[in-house]
């Protein structure tokens, strides 16, 4: 463990975003924010990518370049407007999120059988008939912004790298203090926004589905 971390914390200089001074930062957080399911830039060697990425994970073209998930969310679009209470739709996509649970991450994936994290809330959504972009940051100019107090399930979530400015993470509200979203080290998974990583990197919501 220490060796990882070790070699991790020297390797931070390849992301495009500052982080604290790293000897202020835990060695179990930093370990915590790799495993936890975040990005990995392009700009990493392809040897920190493999020491990082579990050893089965396979190559991937991927459809977003890896530096845009470090960027700034953009102005909001309006995405199709969907009354909650007519449709269904928020269900839908509660239960579409539900029966991925438990397949495989691969970067720049968007289902059916494997997932990157903004390629889930894509293909998910695009069951409801709503089309979203292939990358996290981007998902989070659609909609409306929508207060942590106020989720309701279906709503997207996103997330920051460790510290980080930017929007690098998506995923599905479904409830209960809970979220589905893919994760690099355990595939599609439900986390509590409550864990540490995840509530220190809160970045917000979107409501897309209305």
């Amino acid at each position: 463990m220490k060796k990882i971390a070790s070699f991790i914390v020297s390797s931070f200089m390849c992301f495009n975003f500052t982080v604290p001074a790293m000897a202020d930062i835990p060695e179990t957080q930093i370990v915590a924010a790799i495993s936890a399911g975040m990005i990995i830039p392009a700009s990493c060697t392809e040897d920190l990518k493999n020491s990082i990425l579990p050893a089965n994970a396979p190559a991937t073209t991927a459809k977003q370049s890896p530096a845009a998930v470090v960027k700034q969310s953009i102005p909001a679009k309006p995405a199709t407007k969907v009354s909650r209470s007519d449709s269904g739709d928020a269900r839908m996509i509660i239960q579409e999120a539900q029966s991925l649970l438990g397949k495989k991450y691969v970067y720049g994936s968007a289902g059916p059988n494997a997932f990157d994290c903004s390629g889930l809330v894509m293909y998910v959504f695009n069951k409801a008939g709503i089309s979203l972009p292939h990358n996290a940051a981007e998902q989070a100019g659609y909609g409306v912004h929508v207060d942590k107090s106020d989720l309701q399930p279906g709503d997207v979530v996103f997330f920051s790298y460790y510290g980080g400015k930017g929007i690098n993470h998506s995923g599905i509200y479904i409830g209960d203090g809970n979220f589905i979203h893919a994760s690099t080290s355990s595939g599609v998974i439900t986390t509590g926004l409550s864990s540490d990583y995840y509530s220190n990197n809160y970045k917000g919501a979107r409501r897309i589905i209305r």
